[in-house]
């Protein structure tokens, strides 16, 4: 937003959910003309930046178009995914110019490399809510869940509780902001210390 001084690059973006397939419906508006000459010229592409933090996918997927869908198998994304509109150049372009660039970049010779953003638009967070509860479909004996929306027993929770499937499998369940702290620093170096903080504790 400070590199352009009236031109705008933004992005509408329509979720389908289902248990089977997510699929994303963008609509991107650059208002930026020496941007779209690049698209027109296919020196630019117009491209998704789309990134799950619970199930760790992350692509970016490219359109020639300003209008244009993607699908996803829906196994692959869950509860929150990240979206980010951006302008991909297709080839190195080597003093690059614009009328409506800021004035800092006076006198600068600008290279953009292949394969780096020109412009990066709005970036979204959609909430991926799912037709079915793919418990039970799960085979390891823990899973650790955020407490339910829509359970009106519930409606204050500050502390963890535990369930059971009728498959013998053990549910913890923890506050929404307990649990978005333990998917962020969810990761293999740190899987030792969950299981003894969550799984030990959840046994005994």
């Amino acid at each position: 937003t400070g590199d352009y001084l009236t031109s705008t690059f933004k992005c509408m973006i329509v979720p389908q959910i289902s248990e089977k397939e997510c699929r994303f419906f963008f609509d991107m508006l650059c208002t930026n003309d020496t941007i779209l000459n690049l698209i027109e010229a296919g020196k630019a592409t117009y491209a998704v930046h789309i990134e799950c933090k619970y199930t760790y996918y992350r692509d970016l997927k490219y359109s020639a178009d300003a209008k244009f869908s993607v699908k996803l198998d829906g196994s692959l994304v869950d509860q929150q995914v990240e979206v980010c509109p951006v302008i991909i150049v297709t080839e190195d372009i080597v003093g690059y110019t614009c009328p409506d660039l800021d004035d800092i970049y006076a006198g600068e010779l600008i290279v953009i490399k292949n394969g780096n953003p020109i412009a990066i638009g709005n970036q979204a967070t959609i909430e991926i809510t799912k037709e079915k509860d793919n418990l039970k479909k799960l085979s390891q004996p823990f899973c650790i869940l955020p407490y339910p929306d829509d359970n009106p027993s519930r409606p204050a929770e500050k502390f963890a509780s535990i369930d059971y499937t009728d498959n013998n499998q053990m549910i913890i369940y923890l506050p929404k902001d307990d649990f978005a702290i333990l998917s962020r620093v969810q990761n293999p170096k740190n899987m030792d210390t969950i299981h003894a903080a969550m799984y030990f504790s959840a046994l005994i």
